[in-house]
């Protein structure tokens, strides 16, 4: 029993007294397997022990084993049972009833630290979900400010462009206007000497038809008719060379004198004889 007490910590082994030789044997091999890390041959031995002399020290020794090995359901089962079975003053007994508050705090730290993982869990949930809804929220916000700031990009654009195609308008209107006053200008100075130059030549026609009164209206000499012959030809040549110069120039100056105004694209249109 001193080399249980010195491998296990197992008290209750040296108050066995009355355990058979057989059962002895199988608690000497469980010792030997659990120094070695057999905890399943220790196990086994202590059950078959246990089978032969079920007293509440072996129960406690069993108990110790199973929950060396992680085996928490048979622990407790066991201790419980020392707990309902051995004499109320026993060391047994309270061995038992100090592992099970062992066991039922260490259940509580665990039931607690799950808990509070749970609750934690639930606060990087909770806070997660917030953080998300907030980027959301600064999405949707930069969003909305980018449509806004395109909308008022293509706003100042369109407005530039209409004012750019106004004032394109304008200036193809200023042209038309200069080309119609420089037609006009151009026209009038074709057509006033035009008007002059016929009038010239209706003067010059005047003066042979009176030339040709003359000789209808008397008697004259031959040196006489072959003069006013002459003269006649002049005339009737300076007649000619103004007339057809005047008619040329009034024919091309009356067109530019009658240009109209340019309309609203700025396209002037030329007055026709």
């Amino acid at each position: 029993m001193a080399l249980a007490s010195m491998v296990f910590a197992l008290p209750g082994v040296a108050r066995a007294r009355d355990v058979t030789r057989e059962s002895r044997q199988h608690v000497q091999r469980a010792h030997a397997q659990a120094a070695s890390g057999e905890l399943d041959g220790a196990i086994a031995e202590l059950e078959a022990a246990v089978a032969l002399t079920p007293q509440p020290a072996l129960l406690v020794e069993l108990a110790e084993l199973y929950a060396r090995k992680g085996d928490r359901a048979h622990a407790l089962e066991l201790y419980r049972r020392v707990a309902a079975s051995a004499p109320e003053a026993s060391p047994e007994r309270a061995q038992a009833a100090q592992a099970l508050a062992a066991m039922a705090a260490e259940d509580q730290r665990a039931a607690d630290e799950a808990a509070h993982a749970t609750a934690q869990r639930a606060e990087d949930d909770r806070l997660a979900t917030r953080e998300a809804q907030a980027a959301r929220t600064r999405s949707e916000a930069q969003q909305k400010q980018e449509a806004q700031r395109a909308q008022s990009a293509t706003a100042l654009r369109e407005a530039r462009e209409r004012e750019d195609a106004e004032n394109a308008a304008l200036r193809t209107q200023a042209r038309a206007r200069a080309q119609v006053h420089e037609r006009r200008r151009l026209g009038w100075t074709l057509l006033a000497p035009g008007l002059g130059m016929l009038a010239g030549a209706g003067v010059f026609i005047a003066l042979s038809s009176s030339l040709d009164d003359e000789v209808r209206g008397g008697f004259m000499h031959a040196t006489q008719y072959q003069d006013v012959q002459a003269r006649g030809q002049i005339y009737n040549g300076f007649a000619w060379t103004l007339g057809v110069a005047g008619v040329l120039s009034v024919a091309v100056g009356l067109p530019l004198v009658l240009t109209a105004e340019p309309d609203a694209a700025g396209v002037a249109v030329t007055g026709q004889w």
